[in-house]
């Protein structure tokens, strides 16, 4: 879900951001999963896909102009 909070490296930002919490370090099997080429590859994947569908959405409201 989305959950907003006063995250130093969050608000400082000059620019949009958004802080994306993975796995747990501490959790052998989530380690072990982000450590591997395979499990960065499924992550880095779907990481770019939100992107890419949020900027898509973005876009689409940008272009419909405001609300009415």
């Amino acid at each position: 879900g989305v959950k907003q909070a006063g995250f130093v490296v969050l608000v400082g930002a000059f620019m949009p951001s958004v802080l994306v919490e993975i796995a747990f370090g501490t959790n052998a099997a989530e380690a072990a999963y982000i450590s591997s080429a395979s499990g960065q590859g499924v992550l880095a994947g779907a990481l770019a896909d939100a992107i890419m569908r949020y900027l898509a959405k973005y876009g689409e409201r940008r272009a419909s102009g405001p609300a009415q």
